[in-house]
């Protein structure tokens, strides 16, 4: 198979921001794959008399699913919905809890990526909320042990509905995160 072009083969990591603009925070490099899965809910309604079938798109629901290789306390507490910064002192004074607490907690979530060109891929995701699967933690003792991060968008009502859960753009260094790396 031949490569049209070999700029638009993504290798290597990507790094993860919670934020846009001047309240942009880096969450660290991301390990493996960044998956977008769009599932979209459909109802079916038929004529009675004739068979004329029309299909209804009723609910559409975009997750972002990737796996943070750097993962301090910040970006935990940052990330977990329900989490709560420790109140009392504890090793360094860092730390956070969980509770039975659930948040409605949105965010902006931005994906850099490198390209070999020297220009910057983004997926942007408007308005997202970290599903309830985020407390699962699988350490590894021999490799490094990162953690599944599973966004649900949420469609962002200030924004016209046929672009208001997310985008992907390119764009030179000067206007990525600190003008690139």
């Amino acid at each position: 198979m031949a490569v049209r072009n070999s700029d638009d083969i993504l290798v290597g990591g990507a790094r993860v921001f919670v934020g846009d603009g001047t309240n942009r925070k880096e969450l660290g490099w991301m390990s493996g794959e960044f998956k977008v899965e769009e599932q979209a809910t459909n109802v079916v309604v038929k004529e009675s008399e004739g068979s004329t079938v029309i299909t209804i798109a009723t609910d559409k629901e975009v997750h972002f699913t990737f796996s943070m290789l750097e993962c301090n306390l910040d970006t935990l507490l940052l990330l977990n919905p329900s989490a709560t910064a420790l109140d009392e002192t504890t090793a360094d004074g860092k730390g956070f809890a969980v509770g039975t607490y659930q948040s409605d907690k949105t965010f902006p979530i931005e994906v850099w990526h490198k390209k070999r060109s020297g220009k910057y891929r983004c997926t942007r995701l408007f308005k997202g909320k970290v599903s309830g699967n985020f407390t699962s933690f699988l350490l590894n003792q021999d490799n490094a042990s990162p953690i599944s991060i599973d966004i649900v968008a949420i469609g962002d009502n200030t924004k016209n509905t046929t672009n208001n859960i997310y985008e992907t753009f390119e764009c030179e260094a000067a206007k990525a995160p600190g003008g690139g790396w």
